[in-house]
């Protein structure tokens, strides 16, 4: 392999938000130097998204949920076996540290000093445009081709504005109340919005029932719980617009380039993103961006559903 061509390992395991985000890096990479090989590292719950991507080139799955452990030395020997050039970092955790250090691959760069040895770049100006901020980006996802299962299922939304509504995140703290959500579900129905509730897990799935049983609205589709990853991605991108807290949800419609309202709370992100987005909400508590996860303060439920509700009329109106 020639001098330009280089063999690049470009490490991001998860989340979702995350690994949203590390692709605007992979992007800038590619952007820089087309000739180079970019291999992305993930959790195979994300590699269906991460192998569409045009800027990446192959992918390598790690199964940490079936695999766990033993997967991650599989994964480390074809690593090994692979030789290449050049170790992005992006995950910067104890985990992928060590992997760094095992890895075999002279040259290692991270954003910051963890282990020892584990790499040997601390700065990533001289691989591609630092000055390039992520909120200056219209657009730095591609979404996979939409399937007929996930036309089916929005056939419904063709005759009207449609939003992707979702209600989970991480922490209980960050999700917009269930009574917050049946009030501005009541309000958009009545105004022709098409609704698609969105997320995963065991408290979401109740959540999503809760609102459909207090709605009652056939324009109010339940999808929480029965999209992959790929599919989400799909559905965002195939609707006008979504709502959702500090999760996965909103860095997807963000990337896509697609209007996105973020109501935020206990974590609020950099300013030069939040400008990015469409419309923010913040909580009127005055400790807005504690990252305190079990405050009991009133939180996101100081954000009224009917001021989210002017918000996306004022988006849908201005066509952004």
């Amino acid at each position: 392999m020639s001098e330009r061509q280089k063999r690049v390992l470009f490490l991001r395991f998860s989340s979702l938000g995350d690994v949203i985000i590390s692709n605007f890096s992979a992007m800038k990479l590619k952007d820089r130097h087309p000739d180079w090989n970019i291999t992305w590292l993930v959790d195979s719950a994300y590699a269906g998204l991460v192998k569409y991507q045009p800027w990446v080139d192959d992918v390598i799955e790690w199964d940490r949920r079936k695999d766990g452990n033993i997967g991650f030395l599989k994964v480390l020997k074809e690593v090994r076996l692979r030789r290449f050039d050049i170790l992005l970092d992006m995950h910067h955790s104890d985990r992928s540290s060590l992997f760094s250090l095992l890895s075999g691959i002279p040259l290692r760069y991270s954003g910051r000093r963890r282990f020892p040895f584990a790499h040997n770049r601390y700065s990533f100006d001289d691989i591609w445009d630092v000055g390039q901020k992520l909120s200056s980006c219209s657009r730095f996802l591609y979404s996979p081709p939409t399937s007929d299962r996930i036309r089916n299922l929005l056939k419904r939304g063709t005759d009207g504005r449609s939003l992707v509504l979702a209600i989970g995140a991480s922490y209980a703290i960050k999700r917009w109340p269930v009574k917050s959500w049946i009030g501005f579900c009541m309000g958009a129905s009545r105004a022709g919005y098409f609704l698609y509730l969105v997320g995963d897990g065991k408290d979401e799935v109740k959540s999503a029932e809760d609102i459909t049983t207090a709605v009652r609205s056939d324009r109010l589709v339940n999808l929480v719980g029965k999209l992959s990853i790929s599919e989400l991605v799909q559905v965002i991108n195939e609707t006008d617009g979504t709502i959702s807290g500090d999760t996965g949800a909103l860095h997807i419609a963000r990337a896509l380039g697609r209007p996105v309202v973020g109501l935020f709370g206990p974590n609020v992100s950099d300013h030069n993103y939040i400008s990015s987005l469409s419309k923010v909400f913040y909580c009127k508590c005055p400790d807005l961006g504690c990252k305190n996860w079990q405050c009991d303060k009133a939180c996101l439920e100081t954000i009224q559903y009917s001021e989210v509700l002017d918000g996306v009329n004022e988006i849908m109106k201005r066509g952004k």
